[in-house]
C-alpha cells in the first residue's frame, strides 16, 4: 500500500458532507434529504482511519498509544468547548426538566455513547429535538465506537496471517444485513446503533485497502466521478426525513461517496473540482462545523420559541461557520501536535464535564437556578411534579402490574377487592389511569395494566421498543380475559407512526386478535384514543421563562387538524377495524382538549399536560371525567 499522504479533494468532500447536514437542518425544506451528509462522513472517516492503521501496521510502526493520542487531540478540543458553552447556555435559558436531558446527553457525549442514548430515548419516549441542543453526537458516538474495534480486527487479522479483505467483507456484510433485517419494524435502533451502521465505514475501509488495484482498472475517472455525484446528489433532494432510512436508501450515498473516492486517486477533473480552495477550507474546519451548527440552530429555536425564518436560518449558519473558524484556528491547530501533557489534560477535562452533566440529570436539572426567576402558581406547579414524588408510583412486586423500565407499578383503587374495571396500555394508560381511577372509585375497583413503550395488542411487539413487550403483553391480556372479576377493559396507548404498508397490515391483526380475544371472554371492551400532542414543552405556557425564553408564538392553542394529519394514516387503520366491531365503544380526547377544533395546553389555569405526550393530574381528571360522563358503567 501506497504511503499516506494529504490528499485536498477528500478534505473538499467533506465540505460536501457537512454542507449537505448543515443546510438540511436550515433548510430542511430545500435539501430535505441532506442528512445523508452524516453517511458521506462515515466513508471517508472508515477510508482515512484505515489507510492509517494498514500503513503503519504493514510497516511495523503502529501504536495503539499514538493513535488514541492522534483521536485525541483531534476530536476532544473542540468537543470539550462545545460541550461547556452548551451547559453554559443551558443553566441560564432551559427550564429543569430540559437542562436535566441537557446535563444527560452532555455525560452521554462525552462518553461517545450519545447514539445509545438517543436510541433510547427515540420513537415512543421521544421528545423534540429543539429540546436536544447536543442531538448531532450520535454520529460522533458511532464513529468512535468504530475506532475501538476496528484496529484490533485488522490487527488481530494481520498478526495471524488470515484473509484480511475477505474477514473485512464479512464483517462488512453482516452489518449491512443488519441494517436491512431491522430497519422496518425497529428504525430507530438502525439509525442510531452501531452493528448497523459499521458497514458504511468498514466499506471506506476496504476502498482503502483496494484503492491502488482500483487504480489499474482501466476505468474513466470522470465517469466514476460523475456516479458517484449523481449517487450523492440526488439522495440529498428526493429523500426526506420520513424514509425508511438507513436501510436500501443508505446504500446509494455511501456507494456514491465511495466512488468519489476512487476517482480522486485518478487525478482529472473530480480531483482538481474537489480541491477548490473554498471546499478544502471548508473541509478543514467541517468538523467543528458539524459540532456548533446544532446546538446553534437549536438554542435559537429554543430562545424564540417558534420556527426559524428563512432569513434567521442563514444568519446562524453563518455564525456556526464563523465559530467553527475560531475554533479550529484558535484551538484545534494549536493542540494537534502537543504531546502526553496535553492528551492528559483534554482527557481530564472532558471527563469533568462528563461528570458534570450526569451530576446535573442525577439531581433534576437543578432546578433551584430558576427560583427568582420563575415563579408557578402552586395548582399548576403540581401538575409539573412527577408521579411519583405525589406517592403515585407504588412500587411492588404484584403480578400483574404495570411495568416500567425503572419499576414495577402496582396501581389499583381498591386492593380489597377485585377489580372490575382494568386500563390496559403504555405511559398514556398509566397518567390516565388516574382520572378513570378517580372518576368511577365510587362504585367500581379499577386496575392499571400494561407495560410503558409497548402496544397493548397480542403480537404487537413490533410496535414497542422493548423486546419484552409480546411476552408481557400477551400475558396481560390473557389475565384479562380469564378473570371473572374484570367487567370492563380501556384501551389506551399513544399513536404510532405507520410507515409501510407491512406495518399496517400487522396492526391490524394484532388489533383484531385481542378485541376478539377480550369480546369473546364476555369483556365491555372501551378504546380511546391517543390524546392530541404538543409540538412544545408545556411548561412555556404557564409562570414566566428563563433570561431571553419567549413563549411558543399561539402554539399553546393549536388547530386539531394538525394533529388529525400527522397520525391520519394510524387513525384511519384503527378506526377501520373498530368498524368491524360495532359493541365496542371509543371515547377521543380531543373533544375534551380541543373544543371548537382548537387544543389548549391550558384549561381553566390548569396545565393538561407533563411534557409534549403525557396528560397532567389535572388533564387526566379533566378525561376521566369526561369518559364517565360520556361511557356510564352499571
Amino acid at each position: 500500500m501506497s504511503s499516506i499522504k494529504y490528499i485536498p479533494a477528500i478534505d473538499g468532500l467533506r465540505a460536501i458532507a457537512v454542507l449537505s447536514v448543515i443546510l438540511f437542518h436550515a433548510f430542511p425544506q430545500f435539501v430535505p434529504g441532506g442528512y445523508i451528509g452524516v453517511d458521506i462522513f462515515f466513508v471517508i472517516s472508515g477510508y482515512l482511519i484505515t489507510n492509517i492503521i494498514f500503513t503503519q501496521a504493514s510497516n511495523g510502526r503502529f501504536s495503539f498509544k499514538d493513535f488514541y493520542a492522534r483521536r485525541i487531540r483531534r476530536i476532544f478540543p473542540a468537543l470539550i468547548v462545545v460541550l461547556i458553552v452548551a451547559y453554559a447556555l443551558g443553566w441560564f435559558v432551559m427550564l429543569a426538566d430540559e437542562f436535566k436531558q441537557l446535563g444527560k446527553h452532555i455525560g452521554a457525549g462525552a462518553g461517545f455513547i450519545a447514539n445509545w442514548a438517543y436510541w433510547l430515548e427515540s420513537g415512543y419516549f421521544d421528545e423534540l429535538h429543539e429540546l436536544k441542543p447536543l442531538l448531532n453526537l450520535w454520529s460522533l458516538g458511532v464513529e468512535e465506537q468504530f475506532y475501538i474495534f476496528w484496529p484490533c480486527i485488522i490487527l488481530f487479522l494481520l498478526k495471524f496471517k488470515q484473509n484480511l479483505r475477505g474477514a473485512l467483507f464479512l464483517l462488512v456484510g453482516t452489518s449491512f444485513l443488519i441494517n436491512i433485517l431491522l430497519i422496518k419494524d425497529h428504525q430507530s435502533a438502525t439509525f442510531y446503533l452501531p452493528f448497523s451502521r459499521f458497514w458504511e465505514l468498514g466499506l471506506g475501509g476496504i476502498l482503502a485497502l483496494e484503492k491502488d488495484a482500483i487504480n489499474k482498472w482501466n476505468i474513466n475517472s470522470l465517469s466514476i466521478f460523475i456516479i458517484g455525484a449523481v449517487a450523492i446528489c440526488v439522495p440529498m433532494f428526493f429523500l426526506s426525513p420520513q424514509s425508511l432510512f438507513p436501510g436500501w436508501a443508505a446504500l446509494t450515498p455511501v456507494l456514491g461517496t465511495a466512488f468519489i473516492l476512487s476517482s480522486i486517486h485518478r487525478g482529472g477533473f473530480g480531483n482538481s473540482l474537489l480541491s477548490n480552495k473554498v471546499l478544502v477550507y471548508l473541509g478543514l474546519i467541517s468538523y467543528p462545523l458539524y459540532l456548533w451548527h446544532w446546538p446553534v440552530f437549536s438554542f435559537s429555536r429554543l430562545m424564540k420559541g417558534a420556527p426559524l425564518s428563512l432569513l434567521e436560518s442563514a444568519a446562524l449558519l453563518l455564525t456556526s461557520v464563523f465559530l467553527a473558524f475560531l475554533t479550529y484556528f484558535l484551538l484545534e491547530k494549536r493542540v494537534r501536535h502537543q504531546g502526553v501533557k496535553t492528551v492528559v489534560v483534554l482527557c481530564v477535562l472532558l471527563g469533568a464535564i462528563g461528570f458534570q452533566g450526569w451530576n446535573t440529570f442525577a439531581r433534576g436539572g437543578l432546578e433551584y437556578r430558576l427560583r427568582k426567576t420563575i415563579q408557578i402558581p402552586a395548582e399548576q406547579k403540581r401538575d409539573f411534579i412527577k408521579w411519583e414524588d405525589k406517592g403515585m408510583l407504588p412500587k411492588g412486586d404484584c403480578d400483574p402490574g404495570f411495568i416500567y423500565p425503572e419499576a414495577h407499578v402496582c396501581a389499583q383503587s381498591n386492593w380489597e377487592k377485585g377489580a372490575d374495571i382494568v386500563v390496559v396500555g403504555d405511559s398514556h394508560a398509566f397518567s390516565a389511569y388516574w382520572g378513570i381511577a378517580k372518576a368511577y372509585e365510587n362504585n367500581h375497583v379499577v386496575k392499571l395494566l400494561g407495560q410503558g413503550g409497548c402496544i397493548p395488542f397480542l403480537e404487537g411487539g413490533s410496535f414497542g421498543i422493548y423486546s419484552s413487550c409480546t411476552e408481557n403483553i400477551n400475558a396481560q391480556l390473557a389475565w384479562i380475559a380469564n378473570n371473572s372479576d374484570v367487567k370492563t377493559v380501556f384501551i389506551i396507548h399513544r399513536n404510532r407512526i405507520l410507515s409501510s404498508d407491512d406495518q399496517r397490515s400487522q396492526l391490524m391483526a394484532s388489533t383484531k386478535k385481542t378485541f376478539d380475544l377480550l369480546l369473546g371472554s364476555g369483556k365491555r371492551v372501551i378504546y380511546v384514543y391517543s390524546v392530541p400532542e404538543l409540538d412544545f414543552e408545556p411548561r412555556l405556557c404557564v409562570g414566566e421563562l428563563p433570561l431571553g425564553r419567549k413563549n411558543p408564538v399561539d402554539s399553546c392553542n393549536y388547530p386539531l387538524a394538525r394533529e388529525l394529519d400527522r397520525y391520519s394514516n394510524y387513525r384511519k387503520t384503527v378506526k377501520e377495524v373498530l368498524s368491524q366491531y360495532p359493541s365496542i365503544s371509543t371515547f377521543d380526547p380531543s373533544d375534551v382538549l380541543c373544543k371548537d377544533g382548537i387544543c389548549k395546553a391550558v384549561i381553566e389555569d390548569r396545565v393538561m399536560y407533563t411534557d409534549s405526550n403525557h396528560l397532567s393530574e389535572s388533564g387526566s381528571s379533566l378525561q376521566g371525567a369526561a369518559i364517565k360522563k360520556q361511557l356510564p358503567l352499571r
